[in-house]
């Protein structure tokens, strides 16, 4: 090949490379040399990983910016917020099922014996109301009341009914009326439905306070609605309604109003005095006037009412005349008036003893003090002959169980529980012969005739400090104990063994 003319003066030197070996022993390099060394495979491969590894590196490292430009923009995901979970506000059981309704508005219905699921329902604002084999429930929206009839056993809806939100439903069943809830803090209608097809059977409007509140109780062929402005203050309205055609009987204000099964309503005026009324018209039977203008609370028994005078005495006048009976006095006067049961009058004296008398003529059959003072004064509860006390001692932390013959008032047994604060107190349920003793986080099982402790178990109560009565319920010999932090329980009655547990 030739070369262009340069004028660089260098360039005229020729340069003459040769052998430094001497012609008879100049050597020649083999061919392979020239041409370089193989790799191994093993190295090939890996420097084959390395070349790729570093492509995609450079990709990156050079595209992202590019490709992060021409994206669009990803907006972060707000986090969803931590909800609590759903608690079970009030447990039914009935006919072998438990009715449990969540804060979240679900109704479930789940089998005593196991546990199931049988249903469930949402937007139930309301504990049910049952009624033979029919469930009545109600919700509410910002407009209206929703009221249907449920079939119990698979929540099939056999009937729905709209009404205003001042409007309180009655569910009217073989002429006796029902309350959805049972008490109100607003609503002046009542509206009254047929249970069996929904139908508008009557209204009645009332005449009362916005403030006020509302107690609608249901006895035989009449509605009792009790209005009241706060529990603190005694100052009721009293209706009295037809419950088959909605009119109203009678009407009456009274510093305090109390409905029995007598068919007579008793009231305290505001100067102290009782007076008995006629349920059907209001009229005045009879009416008792303390002598010194004390206020007090009178307990009407099965044909008598019971009267603490100031001056300590009791006395029990006849129901339907306001005849003297007869009349018990005690040195340290009459502290408490339980229920009477099966003829026998059961009171708490002064000084802490249990006395039972015979309702026909005041004679004390016998008389106990179940306790040693200090203590502040209990209740009594009677069932299949067992006299069963309960007394809080002391600093208001214990309470003592005492069992008394009810014949003789002889001490079957008697047993200090811990409660789980000042404000709780045992609560028992009591079925054939198991006692069940809940003293806010514990329930305690016992033998009802001997006292001896069966078995007990622990669970979680409200920080409320109040007590749910609906945390303990028992049934066809199963304990279902509901918890205040969602958890539902049922155990075998007479070992404690745990059947199922359910979780809101």
């Amino acid at each position: 090949m030739k070369r262009a003319p340069s004028n660089d003066p260098d360039d005229g030197f020729t340069v003459e490379i040769t052998s430094l070996d001497a012609p008879e022993t100049q050597v020649h390099a083999p061919d392979a040399l020239l041409q370089g060394s193989r790799l191994a495979p093993k190295v090939r491969n890996w420097l084959t990983i390395l070349s790729v590894v570093g492509g995609i590196f450079l990709v990156v490292v050079v595209l992202s910016p590019l490709l992060s430009s021409l994206l669009p923009k990803k907006t972060n995901a707000l986090p969803k917020p931590h909800l609590p979970p759903a608690q079970i506000q009030n447990v039914i059981v009935q006919n072998g099922v438990a009715y449990i309704n969540s804060s979240d508005g679900t109704l479930r219905a789940l089998r005593v014996k196991n546990g199931s699921l049988l249903w469930q329902r949402n937007s139930v604002s309301l504990a049910p109301l049952l009624i033979n084999d029919i469930m009545y429930i109600e919700y509410y929206n910002q407009k209206n009341i929703t009221v249907q009839a449920l079939r119990e056993r698979d929540a099939f809806v056999l009937w729905t009914f709209k009404t205003s939100l001042d409007s309180n439903p009655l569910i009217i069943e073989n002429g006796v009326a029902y309350s959805l809830p049972q008490y109100f803090s607003q609503g002046h209608i009542v509206t009254a439905l047929d249970g069996r097809n929904g139908a508008k059977l009557w209204q009645y409007t009332m005449s009362m306070a916005q403030s006020q509140n509302i107690n609608i109780e249901g006895i035989q062929d009449k509605v009792y609605i009790t209005t009241f402005s706060n529990a603190q203050v005694q100052n009721t309205d009293l209706f009295v309604l037809s419950t088959h055609t909605g009119l109203l009987l009678w009407h009456i204000k009274a510093s305090n109003v109390q409905i029995t099964q007598n068919n007579v309503i008793y009231v305290i005026t505001g100067g102290g005095a009782l007076k008995v009324l006629s349920a059907n018209d209001g009229h005045e039977v009879w009416h008792y006037k303390s002598t010194n203008g004390s206020n007090w609370s009178p307990s009407p028994g099965t044909t008598l009412f019971y009267i603490q005078t100031p001056e300590g005495l009791l006395q029990a006048l006849k129901i339907d005349t306001g005849t003297l009976q007869w009349t018990y006095k005690d040195p340290w006067g009459v502290a408490e008036v339980f229920p009477e049961v099966n003829g026998v009058l059961y009171l708490e004296t002064g000084d802490g003893f249990i006395v039972a008398l015979r309702t026909s003529d005041g004679a004390r059959l016998w008389h106990v003090r179940p306790v040693a003072p200090p203590y502040t004064f209990g209740y009594v509860q009677v069932i299949n002959g067992i006299v069963f006390t309960f007394t809080t001692i002391g600093d208001a932390q214990s309470e003592t169980i005492a069992a008394l013959n009810a014949s003789n008032g002889s001490l079957l047994w008697r047993s200090k529980i811990d409660t789980y604060s000042t404000n709780n107190y045992i609560v028992p349920q009591i079925s054939n012969d198991l006692f069940l003793a809940d003293s806010g986080n514990v329930i305690i099982a016992l033998r009802a005739h001997d006292g001896v402790v069966l078995w007990h178990v622990n669970y979680t109560q409200s920080t409320s400090q109040h007590y749910d009565p609906s945390l303990l319920t028992l049934v066809d010999n199963i304990v279902i104990i509901h918890s205040s932090d969602g958890v539902l329980e049922a155990h075998q009655s007479v070992t404690g063994a745990l059947l199922w547990r359910y979780h809101s």
